[in-house]
């Protein structure tokens, strides 16, 4: 787990190398982006588990509306872990497919993009369960799949160290409580 920090770290440092280059307008109509990044913490109540992997991409599809523009576009995330009870390990898989609809807002800061949104998707989400220590050891117990309709909202940040390359935060009530990540603008 460590490795993949320090990995994201290397790669954040050497994106921001270019720096010196002006960045007049962060997002706009035509504007496409796609963002990988690492989720902390489960949305679906199974403990915190290993970090979610969340990928997205957004489309600026307006004109300026108000103060800012309007994207859309979808998020994919996939979160695997257990957690360890004095009784039993709970395992637990979850696979999440959403479109979103973003709002950029233009505030005149150069390098900063400050959007929020909501989603609707579906996730797909299986556990297992594995007793020790009781009556009970050596029994496992597989569930059915569970999943359902996602609806959620999250607000956000990108902060662009280039023209093209930029770093963001996002919280969620959906797939992961915290992302952060890496995002590309073509």
């Amino acid at each position: 787990m460590k490795k993949i920090y320090i990995y994201f770290a290397i790669a954040l440092f050497a994106i921001t190398l270019n720096t010196s280059v002006s960045i007049a307008q962060t997002f706009e109509k035509g504007t496409k982006l796609a963002s990988l990044g690492l989720g902390l913490g489960n949305a679906y109540g199974l403990g915190f588990g290993s970090p979610s992997i969340v990928g997205a991409f957004d489309m600026g599809v307006s004109p300026k509306l108000g103060i800012g523009y309007i994207g859309v576009g979808g998020i994919v995330g996939f979160s695997a872990g257990s957690t360890d009870y004095f009784y039993a390990k709970v395992s637990y898989t979850n696979f999440s497919l959403a479109f979103r609809a973003t709002y950029h807002f233009d505030l005149d800061v150069e390098k900063l993009d400050l959007y929020g949104g909501v989603l609707a998707g579906y996730n797909i989400g299986s556990s297992s369960t594995s007793y020790k220590g009781s009556y009970l050891s050596g029994y496992n117990y597989d569930s059915p799949a569970y999943g359902g309709v996602i609806l959620g909202g999250f607000a956000g940040a990108r902060y662009y160290f280039n023209p093209k390359f930029s770093g963001f935060a996002e919280l969620s009530n959906s797939i992961s409580w915290t992302t952060i990540g890496l995002s590309l603008k073509f």
